[in-house]
């Protein structure tokens, strides 16, 4: 344990004093905030919060009984005393008696009246002091600190100050002792490296902290008193159980000291040295925990430094020695002491002497160290015998080894080169066997001299870049022969190799004289001198031109492959031709590097051929795809209409007109391949090579052919779909135009039913969607109602049993509660699986039923709704006689309607006349215009709103009590003229969020007047920042009824306040029907902005102090001076909220230079200048070394000079602040801060703050001087050990030296060796192997060491060892070279090789053996995919040709089989996710058939199905096929399965759609299947991928087929359902028949009733109003009518229906006096009936107003009507040339709505509800005659 970690012995006391201040600290701030906030209340509860009272106020009596608050009541004139409360008695000690008729100045209770004076003026002047601090002085004369908030009231027309006072002595004392003590442990805490802490035993919470925590553990001291276990989460895992038990124990010792590791945020880890000690409280208890922890990170890397040291001394191989002048041992490592086999004991401290025989020691060892001990080193080799008999040779250096720079001995060391020594023995062999290699194979050998570029090859060399043995060969010539494409690749790889050190290898083209291309392959190393630098390279070269070209082909032949599989996926995956054929055209002109590839359509019905996709990479070509191809004269589409391709290797040879024109705009040559869809040419895939004339290849036509038959499967495919499609649209038209629901509901041989098929409009009937009840047929079930289900069960059961037809009508409720009669039609049909379907149709015929309902209580519904009218309704006649009252009339004027019926309203109310109420209703009457008021009935105590409609007869009166509403109103007003006068702002805001009062308060924090704010969003008044979370907290208020915050607010003037803010929700209880509405909510509102002000000083003091402590801690922690400093000036720049600090050096010039620099975005960097101020004199150099600080708020306020405004201009500065940095008595330079966007004041506090980072910055800069100088030293001291260092290196490069020149050569062969891709043996006569000259050859049949001394007859298979055998004697006969191929199965895999046998003397020969495995399968792949392709061609063919899908799988299994030579191939289909069927078969017949067997397997996994869906194959050999769950593996077991592999079939898992589907929107139809019985196989890639694409063409064929089958079998469907529609609509259109005929009767019957009551009326009012509402009803019953009588019973002709209301009208109503013309222009439309019967009305009351009004004196006159349809508008105009309406020109809805004519307002309303428009006008605008009325409508779908 260090000194450090011992605390000052003071700390421990310290820490507790301190942590009792904290506490009385947060309780006197506490308290304080306590007082601030009761003394704003209380004042503003005494005098403005609640209503001041008029008389002398009793609550200074109250208050006087509180303890809180020292109350003083005084008169405002003379500071008289009136009322105190007792608290003052307590403090002051004065007495009751001692006040009495005493003054504040008697008293002398202020101790400085004069700031009493200044604050009773504020008094006075705003009626209002808050927080005022002032002195007070005791009656003893002791003074106190204390806050003052004082109001101003009015007391019976005295004005009296109140005056609330709280004692801050006791706080003022604790702060100041608190400071005292922060100051004293900031002096004790500071300067030390210790993290110090202080920690409660009870919580466990850290009372203390030091700064030097967030230094050693990376963390703020924040986290660690919000979270006290953080620093227990960076423990080192390794060391937690150690600080865990060391935790345990610290209870009973007291005192702990431990040591641990722990890991900072950046991952640094630190040790740490922790000691604490248990503290007692006065009673000797523990009570809190006193330690500190100290960083040792750097005494442990010390210690682990020298442990390393002599770790590396023992781990080197070299023998070590010292020894000192006298010859005596002082330091030996364990491997000198080895190579003597002596202990250290008999070593160390012992004469050199001891150790060597004495002639040794005299001859060699002494004479050499005399030489070291003069300075010399001393360095020889020689032969040495050890003890143990072994001779080694080694290397003996001495090396002079000094101390304090004088020599103290010689450090001796010994290495053994013996296995360099032998190595020169084995070069000469090696090169021997190397040479006689490189002679046999192919291989070129070279040598660049990289200093000169002389470049040396061998023949072969010369021979591989297409040379004579005898022709110059250079650098230049080599990279004049490398292919222009290759060369800055060569170049390149050559330049890297020597600039990485590392091997060079590449491979390149090569242009050969003769032209010819060929691929070269060259490896090599490069050779450096001994000084590092590169001088030569050293390599071989091979030729790889075969293999090249078989890489070649098959990168064409993938590249093939992966254009027509995207072709195939595309016409996969979608049904949009656009798609696939830009698909198909963009990849053959990609793949083939085509200037165009086009689709082009066959049209005979125009005669031309046109283009409906192409795709140009030659954007040369002119664009011809808008000109059609003529189909006549053109021979070409001759040939292609005959299904042959055409060929044109040029265009050139064009003779015929029409394709001489086309080969202008795309010359080149051309290949038309023939699109053949339903046997029949569709058109062709047509490809240009351009722009010179250029041959198609046998397999680039193949492709192109390929992907036309896709091309054309996809077309036939589409067109199925589009067939398909189309009968779709047409049934769902079908469905959704007819009026009810189509099904088909089945009914299983078990009893079971369910829903097959429903049409999608079910919801409009069931209110259950297709969905749910198809799935689950009981929805339906359910809904009907149980007295109904019982019938209908018995029908359908009748039904099953007879297969006949059923109807039913039958009541339902639906899930939303609604009721419906339905009525259900169907036809049974007996299914094949005995199964009995229904297909029918639901019709809601809840409108018949309910019309029916409605007309026989239509009466009733009358006379209740009269009676239910919520107000009082009456009517009184031109005589003021009660007409008609209902039964709220009566309740309200407390009158029966015996008693009122014939009475005239003023006898019965004489109270009444002379009133408002008597002058509105004359005035209605003599004016016909409607009032509406509120007036007050005496003799009934009520107010009544009351709304007067004048008519022809009279008067209609509805009128409500609203005397609630009235008291309420009265109260409210009371209510805001006494919050008009509260303190604290209060408004109410509507439900809109807008003012609806404010008091005055309010409106004066606001700066607006109450008047203003009436009416504005609440967002006026609140900060634009705030206005989220306003809108959150009144969320909030809605939940919990209210809610309190804080916000920043805005004044009129713009300025921002802070002011607190509760809303509180205001609702509107309807006890009717026991709801709460909301209706807004009310606002209070307190300005705090002074306190929010205090708190941002504090905030931003506490800020100022953190910056300060945090830089002067990274000074104290770092030595990077480069670091501090910008950090410094970042962080100082964020504080200040400035755009610029910079660091400013001085020069002794008088110039600077700007060292470092924080400057925000937008403004110039000036980091790195060099600034001369022409204004910056030597004065100023010494001002600011005296202290001297600038402050410019604006530099162009005047205040400083032309020149330095400038200066400073030209940087962006506008305002400027500067403090010096003094270094050792000298000016080091400037700290400044820049304000470039405007003005800026700067505060003391910016200045101070400056002053005190310029000292720190000042002691880094000192702490930096003193680590350079410290670092100086230190780099003295190490000199020492750099010489012995020096000494190892000499030693060492000595040693590469030597090792260099014996193995280089060695090196440099053994490379090219190495790069031979050969297995190179030497074998004898009879076979035997000799040696291997490649033993780390990774492809070895069997070991090397079963291989060497054993023959080929017992190393390799009997056929390969003959061949070999014989090879050998052939090569030993002829003396020549000899090459052989061999098969040999290596780990499971069959592989080629090739031998060649050199002859090699003494009757022996060299074998190099190369792998030629990927060569042979590339060969084998090119003949396979040869076959693939047949095979491919013909499923594809036959899917063209055929929709049979039982032939084209039968002829898929059966050449798959045949192509992969297996012995079974099988397509499986699903019926279930575990059930599959074996569709087609085709076995080898020494095997089993699956067929039957396959029929129903549960056993398959689910894993399987999930692999399959994915879209992967699946290869299985034996090994994986025994994995299978036990049901598979048997099955496997018995089918004789050795191998499978296995393709899914995926089709689309919905019906088809436009759009590409992802694999997860496909289903698993089933497997091609391909087995293995005879033997195990595995499953080649190109295996998998032919049957994955043969998989795919039959997911192709599958689709057609089940399209054609799907289409067939919805043709037949539909052909049923659309007679059983014909069936149903002809019942529907019998049974709407029945009903219109039904309600036209019925309406008839209603008109002739009332025809019946009108004779009867004398009275010519009510007769006319029976005669309008008979017209009405008549006009009505004509529109049924006319559908009853019509075929479409949806629509109804304009024409007839106007022509008959027109002549019904004239005879109902035309007088014999009146000659009167209707003209009708009606167009020959079919409108509907909602269209039909509001036309109806309107034309019957405008036609029945013009009879009635237009021509009230007889005279002739006509009347028109127009009826049309134009652009989507209907115009309906009846105009008559009648003397007009005098209204004509007022506001037309002002008129309608104050009009008593009924009819007009009935007009108004349909045309409303048409969603049209009225306008009228005179038909004559000239002579102002006639009357015109336009209604116009939009017509609707």
């Amino acid at each position: 344990m260090s000194d450090a970690a011992n605390p000052n012995p003071n700390v421990a006391a310290l820490l507790a004093r301190i942590a009792e201040l904290e506490q009385q600290l947060a309780q006197s701030q506490a308290a304080l905030e306590a007082t601030q906030a009761q003394a704003s209340v209380s004042a503003g509860v005494v005098t403005g919060d609640r209503a001041a009272p008029a008389a002398a106020p009793n609550w200074p009596i109250e208050i006087a009984k509180s303890d809180l608050d020292f109350v003083l009541i005084t008169r405002l004139s003379d500071d008289a005393l009136l009322e105190v409360s007792h608290y003052f008695y307590q403090i002051t000690d004065y007495t009751p008696a001692e006040i009495q008729h005493q003054t504040l100045a008697s008293l002398n209770l202020w101790a400085d009246p004069a700031e009493w004076q200044r604050c009773k003026q504020q008094l006075q002047a705003a009626g209002l002091v808050e927080h005022y601090e002032l002195q007070f002085r005791l009656k003893s004369g002791e003074v106190r600190v204390g806050v003052l908030s004082a109001r101003v009231f009015d007391d019976r027309g005295e004005p009296r100050i109140l005056s609330i006072l709280r004692d801050l002595t006791e706080l003022k004392r604790a702060i100041a002792s608190l400071d005292t003590s922060e100051a004293l442990f900031q002096a004790v805490t500071h300067p030390t490296d210790q993290f110090l802490f202080v920690r409660s035993l009870e919580t466990g919470a850290f009372l203390y902290v030091s700064p030097a925590y967030e230094t050693i553990w990376g963390q703020t001291c924040d986290s660690l008193y919000q979270n006290s276990a953080a620093w227990m989460a960076q423990i080192h895992p390794s060391d937690r159980s150690i600080v865990t038990r060391s935790l345990e124990e610290q209870f009973a010792n007291q005192s702990t000291v431990r040591e641990y590791r722990i890991i900072r945020p950046d991952g640094d880890i630190r040790w740490i040295s922790a000691q604490i000690q248990i503290m007692g409280d006065r009673d000797g208890r523990p009570s809190y925990v006193i330690g500190n922890a100290t960083d040792i990170t750097r005494q442990k890397q010390q210690a682990q430094s020298f442990q390393q040291h002599e770790q590396m001394m023992a781990a080197t191989p070299d023998a070590l020695a010292l020894i000192d002048t006298h010859y005596t041992y002082r330091l030996a490592n364990q491997t000198y002491l080895d190579w003597h086999q002596q202990p250290r004991a008999t070593v160390l401290n012992q004469p050199v002497a001891t150790l060597f025989e004495p002639d040794f020691f005299q001859a060699i060892v002494q004479p050499n160290l005399q030489r070291c001990f003069a300075g010399a080193v001393v360095r020889y080799q020689h032969w040495i015998d050890r003890p143990k008999g072994e001779r080694c040779f080694v290397e003996v250096t001495y090396t002079p080894y000094r101390e304090a720079g004088a020599i103290a001995g010689a450090l001796v060391t010994i290495r053994d080169l013996t296995t360099l020594q032998l190595a020169e023995v084995n070069l000469a062999r090696h090169q021997r066997d190397l040479a006689l290699i490189l002679q046999t194979v192919a291989i070129g050998i070279w040598h660049l001299d990289l200093s000169t570029g002389d470049l040396v090859t061998s023949d072969e060399c010369k021979a591989h870049f297409g040379l004579e043995p005898t022709a110059e060969f250079s650098f230049q010539t080599v990279f004049d022969i490398i292919h222009p494409n290759d060369r800055a690749r060569v170049q390149t790889a050559v330049n890297e190799a020597i600039a990485n050190r590392e091997e060079y290898a590449i491979e390149y083209q090569v242009i050969w004289p003769d032209g010819t291309v060929h691929w070269l392959s060259a490896t090599g190393h490069v050779i450096y001198d001994d000084a590092g630098n590169s001088v030569a390279m050293d390599g071989i070269t091979l030729d790889i031109s075969d293999r090249k070209q078989i890489e070649t082909t098959l990168q064409q032949q993938a590249q093939q492959e992966q254009a027509f599989n995207r072709v195939v996926q595309t016409i996969r995956q979608s049904l949009d031709l656009e798609t696939i054929f830009t698909t198909a055209a963009r990849e053959v002109a990609e793949l083939l590097q085509l200037g165009e590839a086009a689709i082009v359509q066959y049209r005979p019905e125009t005669a031309c051929w046109r283009h409906v996709a192409a795709y140009r990479r030659d954007f040369h070509l002119p664009d011809h795809h808008d000109n059609d191809i003529p189909d006549r004269d053109n021979p070409l589409a001759e040939r292609l209409k005959r299904r042959e391709f055409v060929l044109i290797a040029n265009t050139d040879t064009l003779t015929d007109p029409t394709n001489q024109n086309m080969a202008q705009t795309a010359p080149g040559s051309w290949l038309l391949m023939p699109l053949i869809v339903n046997d029949t040419v569709w058109g062709s895939l047509s490809s240009i090579k351009s722009p010179e004339p250029l041959s198609y290849t046998e397999a680039e036509i193949d492709l192109i052919q390929r992907i036309a038959d896709q091309v054309a499967i996809a077309i036939h495919q589409a067109q199925l779909y589009t067939q398909l499609h189309a009968n779709e649209t047409r049934f769902q038209h079908l469905v959704a135009n007819l009026p009810g629901v189509i099904f088909r509901y089945v009914l299983r041989p078990d009893g079971s039913h369910y829903v097959a098929y429903i049409s999608p409009n079910a919801a409009q009937i069931w209110g259950v969607d297709k969905a749910a009840i198809e799935q689950d047929d009981q929805v339906l079930w359910g809904q009907v109602i149980p007295e109904d289900a019982a019938h209908l069960q018995h029908v359908l059961t009748q039904a099953a049993q007879t297969l006949s037809p059923w109807a039913v009508e039958c009541r339902v409720v639906n899930p939303d509660g609604h009721q419906r009669w339905l009525q259900g039609i169907a036809q049974p049909t007996q299914l094949e699986t005995g199964e009995i379907a229904w297909d029918g149709v639901t019709l809601d015929i809840s409108d018949r039923k309910t019309t029916e309902l409605a007309l026989q209580t239509s009466e009733q519904q009358i006379s209740r709704i009269l009676n239910s009218i919520g107000d009082g309704f009456l009517t009184l006649d031109r005589e003021w006689r009660f007409v008609y009252l209902n039964s709220k009339a009566e309740q309200l004027l407390h009158c029966s309607r015996e008693e009122l019926l014939g009475q005239k309203a003023w006898d019965h109310f004489p109270e009444a006349v002379d009133t408002k109420m008597y002058h509105h209703y004359h005035w209605a009457i003599a004016h016909q215009q409607s009032v509406a008021f509120e007036d007050y009935y005496p003799p009934l105590a009520t107010w009544f709103e009351i709304f007067a409609y004048p008519f022809a007869e009279g008067l209609s009166v509805s009128f409500r009590d609203i005397t609630q509403i009235k008291q309420a109103e009265q109260e409210l007003t009371r209510l805001n003229n006494a919050l008009s006068y509260a303190v604290e702002g209060i408004s109410r805001i509507n439900q809109q969020g807008c003012y609806q009062m404010v008091n005055q308060a309010y409106a004066t924090t606001t700066g607006y007047t109450p008047e203003e704010l009436i009416g504005l969003p609440w967002q006026t008044t609140v900060h634009p920042d705030d206005h989220e979370r306003l809108a959150a907290a009144f969320q909030t208020m809605l939940q919990t009824g209210s809610v309190e915050m804080e916000a920043k607010g805005v004044r009129k003037d713009g300025t921002v306040f802070y002011k607190q803010v509760v809303m509180i929700a205001e609702y509107e209880t309807t006890e009717a029907l026991g709801q709460h509405e909301f209706i807004g909510h009310f606002c209070f509102m307190k300005d705090i902005s002074d306190r929010k002000a205090a708190e941002l000083a504090l905030r931003q003091q506490r800020d100022r102090e953190r910056l300060l402590g945090s830089i002067t801690r990274r000074i104290r922690q770092s030595l990077n001076l480069s670091y501090i400093l910008r950090t410094t000036v970042n962080e100082v720049r964020q504080f200040l909220q400035t755009d610029r600090v910079v660091l400013y050096q001085m020069e002794t010039t008088g110039s600077g230079r700007i060292i470092e620099e924080s400057v925000a975005s937008g403004w110039p960097t000036i980091f790195g200048q060099e600034l001369y101020d022409p204004c910056f004199s030597a004065t100023y150099t010494d001002q600011y070394f005296q202290g001297r600080v600038r402050c410019i708020a604006d530099i162009n306020s005047g205040e400083v000079t032309q020149c330095h405004a400038d200066f400073l201009r030209q940087f962006g500065v506008r305002a400027n602040l500067v403090v010096p940095i003094r270094q050792d008595r000298n000016l080091w330079g400037l700290l400044i801060a820049h304000h470039c966007q405007g003005p800026r004041q700067w505060s003391a506090a910016d200045i101070d703050l400056l002053k005190q980072l310029s000292e720190q910055v000042s002691i880094a800069l000192q702490q930096a001087n003193l680590y350079q100088q410290a670092k100086l030293e230190l780099k003295t001291r190490k000199q020492a050990e750099a010489e012995l260092q020096q000494f190892n290196q000499h030693l060492e490069q000595r040693v590469q030296e030597r090792t260099a020149q014996l193995i280089a050569r060695t090196t440099e062969l053994e490379a090219l060796f190495q790069a031979v891709p050969d297995l190179v043996f030497t074998l004898a006569v009879d076979g035997t192997f000799v040696d291997c000259k490649t033993p780390d050859y990774p492809l070895l049949y069997r070991p090397l060491s079963e291989v060497l001394g054993q023959t080929v007859g017992d190393v390799l298979p009997a056929p390969v060892a003959t061949t070999l055998t014989t090879a050998i004697a052939t090569t030993l006969a002829a003396g020549t070279l000899t090459r052989i191929e061999y098969p040999l199965w290596i780990n499971g895999i069959e592989r080629f090789f090739e031998a060649r046998l050199v002859p090699l003397p003494s009757d022996q020969v060299l074998v190099m053996i190369r792998d030629v495995t990927e060569q042979k399968r590339s060969e084998m792949a090119i003949r396979n995919q040869a076959l693939r392709e047949v095979l491919l061609r013909a499923i594809t063919q036959r899917i063209r040709q055929s929709l049979n899908l039982e032939e084209i799988l039968a002829t898929a299994v059966t050449e798959v089989r045949e192509v992969l030579q297996c012995d079974r191939a099988l397509i499986l289909y699903f019926t279930s996710e575990s059930s599959a069927s074996v569709l087609q078969e085709s076995v080898s017949p020494h095997f089993p058939t699956l067929t039957e067997r396959y029929r129903h397997d549960d056993c398959f996994p689910q894993t399987c199905q999930a692999h399959y869906k994915a879209g992967a194959v699946r290869a299985l050999s034996q090994a994986a096929l025994a994995q299978e769950n036990a049901c598979i593996a048997e099955f496997l077991q018995i089918m004789q399965i050795q191998s499978k592999l296995s393709a899914p079939i995926l089709l689309p898992a919905a019906t088809r759609s436009p759009q590409p589907q992802t694999p997860a929107d496909q289903r698993l139809w089933g497997l091609l299947s391909i087995h293995s019985c005879a033997t195990v196989r595995q499953w080649t890639q190109d295996e998998q991928n032919l049957v994955q694409r043969i998989a795919a063409q039959l997911a192709i064929a599958i689709q057609q087929s089940e399209l054609y089958t799907q289409l067939q079998q919805e043709l037949q469907e539909r052909a049923i359902v659309e007679a059983q529609l014909r069936t149903s609509l002809e019942e529907k259109d019998v049974l709407l028949k029945e009903v219109h005929h039904r309600v036209k009767n019925n309406l008839q019957m209603v008109s002739s009733l009332l025809s019946l009551q009108a004779g009867a009326i004398d009275d010519p009012a009510i007769l006319k109003l029976f005669n309008d509402s008979r017209s009405r009803v008549r006009t009505m019953a004509l529109i049924h009518e006319r559908l009853y009588q019509s075929n479409n019973l949806a629509q109804i002709n304009a024409a007839a229906y106007f022509r008959d209301l027109a002549e019904d009208i004239l005879q109902s109503h035309l007088t014999s006096t009146q000659t009167i013309h209707l003209h009708l222009d009606v167009s020959n439309l079919e409108v509907t009936l909602e269209v039909a019967l509001p036309c109806g009305l309107i034309a019957n009351e405008l036609i029945l107003n013009a009879l009635k009004y237009a021509f009230a004196d007889h005279s002739a006159g006509e009347i028109v009507l127009r009826f049309s349809l134009d652009n989507n508008y209907y115009y309906l105009v009846i105009e008559d040339n009648g003397v007009g309406m005098p209204q004509i020109g007022q506001d037309l809805m002002t008129y309608i709505q104050s009009s008593s004519s009924l009819g007009l307002q009935l007009v108004y309303g349909l045309t409303q509800q048409l969603g049209g428009t009225l306008r009228l006008g005179y038909q004559d605008p000239a002579t102002q005659r006639g009357t015109q009325f336009v209604i116009t409508f939009r017509q609707t779908a």
